[in-house]
């Protein structure tokens, strides 16, 4: 996951790893970004800071978990 400037500067990377991390969205206040990984070997919802810090798993499923709103 990145974050650029709408005139392409400041190509930011966020996450990193042999992973799959899809479809990050910010939280209203836009301080947090929620989206799926499978870092775990299921996809599960992450959260973390807007800058890419402090990721951390908020679901335990056993299932594919997707879409984070």
């Amino acid at each position: 996951i990145y974050t650029v400037a709408p005139d392409g500067a400041n190509l930011t990377q966020l996450t990193s790893g042999g992973f799959d991390h899809r479809e990050p969205v910010y939280s209203p206040d836009g301080a947090w970004i929620a989206f799926s990984s499978d870092r775990n070997g299921t996809y599960d919802i992450w959260v973390m800071a807007a800058d890419g810090t402090e990721p951390r798993m908020v679901n335990v499923s056993l299932a594919n978990d997707h879409s984070p709103t």
